[in-house]
């Protein structure tokens, strides 16, 4: 509910004393006179946030309208805008502040796609950021482009050489990526991968993507800031594997039985990496190597899985002794795989 005669907002209204922070957060539904956020305060930042489905009955600021005072600044980095919309411009975001103090809203590596009247009005500097998608043109208001920027028509009106116009974005849905909101991937082939400006970037102090700690704004294989809010974990570095197995050796063999159970440790540069088990196999053949042989020497291990549990034969034939090989698979995010096996002994 708004404030002092405020028309009605959909989620917050900020007023000129003191600041206004968002992170980390999604804004997802709302409706109002502006869709989530309305602020006339000194200063707006709004990072790693996700606004979604926010619309205005108001004719601008189907997400955001920022309308500070004179020497007010407002920065948007890290962020998506997904299918917000307005009745007639900024269907993500209304920036009159910078109509009237010729002060741009500064947005950086944020992706705008979907939304309804354009994804912004205003004057808005632009940097490293992906729009497409937009009904009625991407950019309604004065874009500053300050590089690195991705439109899929050419309402915005570039002017440097490292932003593209009229080029298919080639983005993935809206949908959980890791993180705490949601975010648009770029598919394999995208314009957006590895072609931003590592040094708006840096100026911004972005060290990660929207989807912070463990994914890095400068993929450090790709070396190169992606557009938009997320970064493709450019990875061909496979995970590191370990595997042990307890009892490691069996003594005294009797032909029967006996649990073992593994430790597997599988660790990478990135999240996401798993294991499973790959095989166990005996350096002697199951049968037919004697009277007293017994069949059946490996049990109760599920290959395909996480096992880390089954049974060996405490049996071996001639002096050489028999090792059983417990062989795991553990594979990362990108696909890279690294093998490890634990060894038990039979002596």
């Amino acid at each position: 509910q708004s404030l002092s005669g405020e028309p009605t907002v959909g989620a917050i209204v900020g007023y000129s004393s003191g600041s206004m922070t968002i992170t980390n957060s999604t804004f997802e539904n709302n409706s109002g006179s502006t869709g989530a956020v309305r602020t006339s305060s000194e200063t707006l930042v709004v990072s790693g946030s996700t606004f979604a489905g926010n619309s205005s009955t108001n004719v601008f600021g189907g997400a955001i309208d920022f309308n500070g005072a004179t020497g007010a600044r407002a920065t948007i980095t890290n962020s998506t805008f997904y299918a917000n919309s307005a009745n007639l411009q900024g269907g993500a975001i209304y920036s009159s502040h910078g109509i009237y103090t010729n002060n741009p809203l500064v947005v950086t590596n944020s992706t705008f796609s979907g939304n309804v009247n354009g994804a912004f009005s205003g004057i808005v500097q632009l940097g490293n950021s992906i729009v497409e998608k937009n009904t009625n043109g991407n950019c309604n208001g004065r874009v500053i482009d300050a590089g690195g920027n991705l439109s899929d028509d050419a309402s915005c009106i570039f002017t440097t050489a490292t932003s593209l116009a009229n080029t298919p974005v080639q983005l993935g849905p809206l949908q959980n990526n890791g993180g705490p909101t949601r975010t648009m991937a770029p598919l394999t082939g995208s314009p957006a991968i590895d072609q931003g400006v590592n040094q708006l970037a840096i100026d911004a102090s972005l060290t990660t993507d929207q989807r912070g700690i463990g994914f890095p704004r400068i993929s450090p294989v790709g070396g190169t800031a992606d557009r938009g809010a997320f970064e493709l974990q450019v990875d061909n570095i496979p995970p590191t594997c370990t595997a042990t197995a307890t009892p490691k050796t069996l003594s005294k063999p009797n032909g029967k039985l006996v649990n073992i159970t593994t430790k597997v440790t599988a660790s990478d540069n990135l999240p996401g990496v798993s294991f499973k088990l790959r095989s166990v196999t005996s350096s002697q053949a199951d049968s037919g190597l004697g009277r007293s042989d017994v069949a059946q020497d490996i049990q109760g291990w599920t290959i395909g899985t996480a096992d880390l549990a089954g049974q060996l034969r405490n049996e071996r034939f001639g002096t050489a002794g028999r090792t059983y090989t417990i062989t795991y698979e553990a594979m990362d995010a990108a696909g890279n795989i690294a093998t490890c096996s634990a060894t038990v002994a039979v002596l």
